[in-house]
């Protein structure tokens, strides 16, 4: 079982030694049954087996010989073919089935390996050994649940040594897809982005935030696909000295129609044409250097629509909407549902008064979006918002079944920023740290005097924030800007829930 080991030889890996391994793979599999069976006191014969009546089975061997085996029951038990569930697609390339290994041409960076079976568990052991990162996923609670204890302990510390990643009680569902693009090699958190968005290779960087466009210097590094959840791909909304300040690559962008902050007008441009004219932008600031607002969500959104192979507002129904029976979510509504979308109000500050805004108004939202905006692009309801937000609150579990790993969730809303980073004054995130795409409460504050808290504010009005020491899921949907700053919104999170 412990055959990972000896592939540790050979540095440059060919078909044919991977073919040969696949082979070895396949004896240690039978080996590993045999043993089992044996421990267990089951008798195993080999030869071909047939009826001699309703009660009796004769097995042939190679000589000739005749065994003569009788039973109350026989179960005919030949499996044939590997598994293929219907709701996974299969393309031969990325994902592929037992079989399929022995028809890769190279060994991969990365691999999820689904079901820790005997096979399962023997690849997993086999390709972590030539250097590609496993992760290793099972419904059940524990790999092998058909051996000894000792010996399943034993295997995985073994697999453990070889940095193999184990996921233990969940399913390959929908939203786990987002998972497996990151760890099959299609998406992964610490790759550079421009594999899939090359549009955004060999950034260049402002010497001066305000300088000429020309004035730059090469990105220490490429943009990586955490530095997108994180907010610190080196580009976001401008607040200082003003909102959207006049220098040179704040006028570009709007320039070239991006519309990089509030979301309305709304950009003509579809995906590729605006990553296209993104990406002849230069950065503000170097990869990772620090937070900035909103920019790197419209980016994840293109990411992700190229990373599964399918529209954004497709993948988010099939593998986020429709799992969590989110039905009145998404890009845009029919016509006779306009009625249900409230005003959108805000205080015009030179009269004081609260005013009716024109923007966003129900016919935008009677057809879908040219650009599928990552960043505020979506309609919902307070009860298909309350539904996501318990699926996090309840670390990955709805209506009893996992559908995101805990880790991942674990992720999702952990403060990712450093103390530096979070020390820069912010008028939108207001001291709070950052985890993927949400704000995280790191420390007491107007709020609660207990940190934890997680969520975000949107600008027209909305807030929502998860608070699992305080047992709280808060949402708020006012369609009224001021709301976020007269006080109202610290005044809405001090709620107690009712006893």
């Amino acid at each position: 079982m412990f055959c990972g080991q000896s592939y540790r030889a050979k540095d440059e890996i060919a078909a044919a030694d991977l073919g040969i391994r696949t082979q070895h793979v396949i004896g240690r599999e039978v080996d590993v049954i045999r043993s089992q069976l044996a421990r267990n006191h089951v008798a195993l014969l080999h030869g071909l087996g047939h009826f001699v009546d309703a009660h009796t089975v004769g097995v042939v061997d190679e000589s000739g010989h005749e065994v003569k085996v009788t039973a109350e029951k026989i179960i005919i038990a030949a499996g044939t073919r590997p598994a293929r569930p219907e709701t996974v697609e299969f393309d031969e390339r990325t994902i592929i089935d037992s079989d399929g290994i022995l028809h890769l041409q190279d060994v991969p960076d990365s691999m999820v390996v689904v079901g820790a079976g005997v096979i399962g568990i023997e690849y997993a052991s086999m390709f972590a050994a030539l250097g590609t990162k496993v992760t290793v996923v099972e419904r059940r609670e524990r790999m092998l649940d058909f051996c000894d204890l000792e010996i399943v302990e034993a295997l995985k510390y073994h697999l453990r040594d070889l940095a193999v990643t184990f996921r233990f009680g969940e399913s390959v569902t929908a939203l786990d897809a987002t998972m497996m693009l990151a760890e099959d090699g299609r998406l992964e958190l610490d790759g550079p982005v421009d594999r899939l968005l090359p549009e955004l290779a060999d950034r260049r960087v402002l010497r001066r935030l305000d300088g000429p466009l020309d004035d730059t210097v090469p990105a220490d590094r490429p943009i990586t696909v955490e530095d997108l959840l994180t907010f610190r791909m080196g580009y976001g909304i401008l607040f200082e000295p003003t909102f959207d300040p006049p220098y040179p690559v704040v006028n570009a962008a709007n320039e070239l129609g991006l519309v990089t902050g509030p979301p309305d007008p709304r950009t003509p441009h579809d995906p590729d044409e605006w990553i296209r004219r993104f990406g002849t932008l230069p950065l503000m600031h170097q990869p990772g250097e620090r937070w900035q607002y909103n920019v790197a969500s419209l980016v994840l959104g293109v990411l992700v629509a190229r990373a599964s192979g399918q529209p954004l507002e497709d993948f988010l129904r099939t593998r986020v909407f429709e799992p969590l029976s989110m039905r009145e979510t998404g890009f845009s509504l029919p016509a006779e549902h306009t009625g249900r979308l409230p005003d959108y109000y805000m205080t015009d500050f030179q009269t004081g008064k609260l005013e009716l805004q024109t923007l966003s108004a129900p016919s935008e939202w009677t057809r879908p979006p040219v650009f599928p905006s990552g960043a505020g692009g979506l309609l919902s309801t307070v009860d298909d918002y309350l539904t996501f937000s318990r699926l996090l609150f309840n670390k990955g579990v709805h209506e009893g079944a996992r559908l995101l790993s805990e880790n991942s969730v674990e992720l999702m809303t952990t403060n990712h920023l450093t103390p530096e980073q979070m020390a820069v004054n912010d008028p939108v995130r207001a001291g709070r740290g950052w985890g993927y795409d949400m704000a995280v409460a790191t420390a007491p504050d107007e709020i609660s005097s207990v940190p934890g808290r997680y969520g975000w504010d949107g600008g027209y009005g909305t807030s929502w924030f998860n608070h699992p020491e305080r047992n709280l899921i808060v949402i708020a949907m006012t369609q009224t800007s001021d709301f976020l700053f007269n006080g109202s919104l610290a005044d809405f999170g001090e709620l107690e829930p009712c006893p």
